[in-house]
């Protein structure tokens, strides 16, 4: 299977997808032996449910196509077609179907005041039923607790995945900020390496000079030496203020092969103050 059929498949079947077209299905199922009676019959034998039911079946099938792009239009649709041609009881089996597949398309529905307007349509429409069918009107029985539940059991299980959905965007959210924090704490450890390691190599520049113009040979050595200790720490200063500038914050120590020396971004500013004032003491007191 391409991945285009499966993306295409994925979109049309999921989420309300699924009631949408399982609800046509079982409305053209049950319209189909409407359909079935008026060819068997003929139009005008047929009865007059027989008609209402073979043309109600695609109008409803129609209106719930609808929904899965406009939810409140579809849920109106409905309503509006309840209404005026679903009051016969002898189309019973064909109206309990639809306002379960209806008040599970409700169910999906995200504004709360649309939800809330087909519920009170719906009941009203099962008062005027009560009221107009009159021994029909037990049918409610079945129709009142069977649509509840269809909408009851669709809700739920939204809210679950709109709860899922909050978690997951928050997690993002949460992942994002972290990703800037840790961004801008290492452009501000690079900072600090960058002040030392540009005072140590100041610091071998005098050094090499003071070497180059000392006239004793033991104040040479002196400085060489200096320059000796600085240079292997001004390199490794400089390899971790490159490495706290890489994405993953790892570094392989040459000196230690195998051994992974701490990542640039354990590297507090505290101790990188103390370092300099040290170094910067110790060169000043020499």
């Amino acid at each position: 299977m391409s991945e285009r059929l499966k993306d295409t498949l994925t979109k049309h079947l999921a989420g309300r997808g699924v009631i949408v077209w399982v609800g046509i299905a079982v409305l053209m199922l049950l319209s189909g032996s409407e359909f079935l009676t008026l060819f068997r019959d003929g139009f005008s034998r047929a009865s007059q449910v027989t008609i209402l039911g073979a043309l109600v079946g695609p109008v409803l099938c129609i209106v719930l196509a609808v929904g899965l792009r406009w939810v409140a239009v579809s849920l109106g649709l409905f309503v509006a077609v309840a209404f005026f041609f679903l009051n016969d009881g002898f189309m019973f089996f064909l109206t309990i179907t639809a306002f379960m597949i209806f008040g599970s398309l409700a169910g999906t529905a995200s504004a709360r005041s649309v939800r809330a307007l087909f519920l009170t349509l719906s009941t009203a429409w099962m008062v005027q039923f009560g009221i107009q069918a009159q021994g029909d009107a037990v049918l409610l029985v079945a129709l009142a607790p069977l649509s509840a539940l269809s909408y009851l059991v669709t809700r739920s299980i939204y809210s679950l995945r709109e709860k899922n959905a909050n978690a997951v965007e928050q997690m993002q959210r949460a992942q994002e900020q972290t990703r800037t924090a840790i961004d801008k704490e290492r452009k501000n450890i690079a900072r600090d390496l960058h002040d030392i390691v540009a005072h140590d190599i100041t610091i071998v520049a005098m050094q090499s000079k003071a070497a180059k113009f000392a006239n004793d040979g033991q104040m040479a050595l002196e400085a060489l030496d200096v320059i000796s200790k600085l240079s292997s720490e001004t390199l490794h200063d400089l390899r971790l203020m490159l490495n706290v500038l890489r994405a993953d914050g790892t570094m392989s120590d040459e000196a230690a092969p195998g051994i992974d020396a701490p990542a640039a971004t354990t590297v507090y500013a505290l101790q990188g103050a103390e370092l300099f004032a040290s170094v910067l003491k110790m060169q000043i007191f020499k």
